[in-house]
């Protein structure tokens, strides 16, 4: 199953992975490929971002969002964000510093909830990339 996050304004403001077609006046659960829209998690709202198939303009309840992958651990971590009511600004792409980069601490503060989530989201990430990259070099 592929998850998706809903991001508007720069903010993560929903969760999906139910792709939805208009068709004889109705919403249908389909697969990504036919998918005009997504349904959020509590199937309240729906989504719809240009990289999906084009929709009817009969149907117009729904909001225009980047809609974007992610993991599975990411979308629990969304989730459990969502349901605490916190809000989510979407991160920036993270570059990983090269060794001889030398990495300037930020000032010291107390950390948010939310930013020590997105602390070990990223470091995940990098856990999950690394351990592909080894992976791909074990296969060899």
């Amino acid at each position: 199953m592929t998850y998706y996050k809903i991001v508007k304004n720069k903010k993560v403001i929903d969760i999906g992975c139910t792709f939805l077609k208009w068709k004889k006046n109705r919403l249908y659960v389909c697969s990504e490929d036919e998918g005009q829209f997504i349904q959020s998690l509590n199937e309240k709202k729906v989504y719809r971002d240009v990289w999906m198939k084009e929709a009817s303009d009969e149907f117009t309840d729904y909001e225009q969002a980047k809609i974007k992958a992610i993991t599975e651990t990411e979308f629990e971590d969304l989730r459990a964000t969502i349901d605490d009511g916190e809000e989510i600004v979407e991160q920036e792409e993270v570059v990983i510093p090269s060794v001889q980069e030398e990495v300037q601490p930020e000032e010291d503060k107390p950390l948010s909830i939310s930013d020590m989530r997105k602390i070990i989201l990223e470091q995940q990430r990098q856990i999950e990339m690394l351990m592909e990259k080894l992976n791909d070099g074990n296969a060899l």
